[in-house]
């Protein structure tokens, strides 16, 4: 078998082990509790909607996460996030902070497969 007829073999292998591991999660619920960024010092324990899977997106499950020190500056409202004299703001509230999380694949968009 070729590398490239066994890399195409273990890709579908994954895809449906990945299918059969979503068919699990079948009720994904509407809505979700989240934190939101409504501007420095000003976060909320929130219930949210679920964001809707587009085409070529993923929606995953976060099991855990973790704050990293850019979280905390923009908790604390330094201008490379909130802006100044010299730069626009680069958070844009109403919004969900975070980017270090561990999750699970709950749900595959269009073209994911």
């Amino acid at each position: 078998q070729s590398l490239a007829a066994q890399h195409l073999y273990t890709r579908e292998t994954q895809t449906k082990k990945l299918v059969v591991s979503m068919e699990s999660h079948p009720d994904i619920p509407q809505r979700m509790k989240s934190v939101v960024c409504h501007g420095p010092g000003d976060y909320r324990m929130e219930e949210i909607a679920v964001p809707q899977v587009g085409p070529g997106e993923i929606l995953v499950k976060v099991l855990a996460v973790g704050i990293c020190a850019g979280d905390a500056k923009c908790f604390a409202g330094a201008p490379h996030f909130w802006g100044d004299a010299k730069r626009p703001s680069y958070v844009q509230p109403p919004i969900t902070p975070g980017h270090e999380f561990i999750g699970e694949v709950v749900r595959l968009g269009e073209a994911m497969l």
